[in-house]
């Protein structure tokens, strides 16, 4: 949805319009898509970016602020909490990484140089530091986003893909309004899980963790 001046306007209930190549609205899905039949459709290479954001300070190239909700700061807590117990990580809640080696833009996320994950999930070999470290140069093994009630599906998709293009191994989209994880081991393949399932599973970190236990 466009303004006046033809600025994007945020969508607050999560979804996002996609356009083709030619910036057209797709008939099929020009009103509202959920994250899942987003993803989906990114993984079949039949979409386009249609616009850049920036995550640096967390606020979006449209001026609207991402607000940490209850539901968005509950499930960080217990994501991190159930982490916590695992003595291979060390788990690090929005840790700054320092993503100045790559072109940022190329995955039309405007930040030129830092990323924050909501949870980064570290070797337990990494430790708290004497003098502090503001941007990490070290990236972890796993990224974990959670969507908030600002975010749409094209910026969670692209800060994903310039994660793995940093290294991280793994990431994870969290939809607390919906219940569901999806766990990427590559940019275009993910498995999803809902309450139908006892475990959210992810075989490149090897973990498990009882989704019962998150939403």
């Amino acid at each position: 949805m466009y303004d006046e001046n033809g600025i994007t306007m945020p969508n607050l209930d999560g979804f996002q319009v996609w356009y083709d190549n030619d910036c057209q609205p797709k008939p099929e899905i020009n009103t509202f898509m959920t994250i899942k039949n987003a993803i989906d459709f990114k993984e079949s290479g039949s979409y386009k970016m249609n616009e850049s954001f920036k995550y640096e300070d967390e606020i979006f190239e449209n001026g609207v602020v991402d607000m940490g909700s209850l539901n968005h700061s509950f499930t960080i807590g217990r994501i991190a909490g159930l982490l916590f117990n695992d003595e291979r990580f060390t788990v690090m809640p929005e840790l700054t990484l320092d993503a100045s080696q790559i072109d940022l833009s190329q995955f039309s996320v405007k930040a030129k140089k830092d990323l924050k994950p909501d949870i980064s999930i570290y070797p337990n070999t990494v430790k708290r530091q004497r003098r502090d470290v503001i941007r990490m140069p070290q990236m972890p093994l796993l990224a974990i986003e959670v969507v908030s009630p600002e975010q749409g599906v094209e910026e969670i998709l692209a800060k994903i893909d310039a994660y793995f293009a940093l290294g991280i191994k793994s990431c994870w989209l969290v939809e607390p309004a919906v219940d569901v994880v999806h766990v990427f081991p590559q940019p275009e393949q993910h498995r999803t899980f809902d309450m139908h399932d006892t475990d959210i599973i992810d075989e490149i970190m090897d973990i498990h963790l009882p989704i019962g236990q998150i939403f």
